[in-house]
This record gives C-alpha cells, sequence and structure tokens, in this order.
C-alpha cells in the first residue's frame, strides 16, 4: 500500500520499526524503484525541510510499522529545543548525503558514458 505517493503535501517523518519500504519515482504510467528502507530509516524529511511537495512514492514492500511524528509537532519540537534541532538537522544531512552519493554511484554504473570525459 502506498504510504506516501509523490506530488502530495509532506506531513509527517516517517521513522521505519519494523519492515521495508520502497521509494519510487512516478512517471505516467511507469514506477521506477529508486530504494527499499528497512527498520531504523526514516523518510518524509525532505518535503518537512524544504516545506514542498513529496519528491517520491513511498509504499510498503511488507508487513510495515512507523513510528510518525506530525509536520505540526516535527516543527514544534525542533523549536522548542535548539539542540535537538541540530542534532536532527545534523541527521538529516549525513542521510542526505549517504543517499546522494549512492545515486550518483548508481548512475555512473548505469550510465558509465555520462561520467566519461572528452579527450
Amino acid at each position: 500500500s502506498i504510504i506516501i505517493e509523490e506530488g502530495s503535501e509532506g506531513k509527517a517523518l516517517f521513522i521505519i520499526k519494523n519492515g521495508t519500504v520502497v521509494v519510487s519515482k512516478i512517471d505516467g504510467s511507469l514506477e521506477s524503484e529508486i530504494v527499499k528502507l528497512f527498520a531504523g530509516e526514516h523518510f518524509g524529511e525532505m518535503s518537512l525541510v524544504e516545506d514542498a511537495k513529496t519528491s517520491a512514492r513511498v509504499s510498503a514492500y511488507n508487513d510495515v510499522t512507523c513510528l510518525i511524528i506530525p509536520k505540526e509537532e516535527f516543527n514544534r519540537l525542533l523549536e522548542s529545543d535548539y539542540k535537538l534541532s541540530a542534532k536532527v538537522y545534523k541527521a538529516f544531512t549525513q542521510t542526505l548525503c549517504d543517499r546522494l552519493r549512492q545515486t550518483s554511484q548508481d548512475l555512473v554504473a548505469w550510465k558509465p558514458e555520462f561520467w566519461a570525459k572528452e579527450n
């Protein structure tokens, strides 16, 4: 089942307690898997940080249990404790860096000519 639909308003931070989710991009009727996320990982943070529409679809791959922090409560929590806010944003930044690095590696593997230098 779909947990977050691509292009919808970001409503919460999700932390996977059990199970696996699939993050995918939608292009018309084509759905392309980007990554699977597992217990201990989180999703939904990008739309909260950017205050933008969600960038991907997130679906349950199997039985999934998530801890959910609604956007309003998430913002209140961060505004009430700046040390906690710094730690959360540092963790988000690390996760986004890891995901970007993996995406770059995947792109090179799928399209090596994209990165080839002209002589």
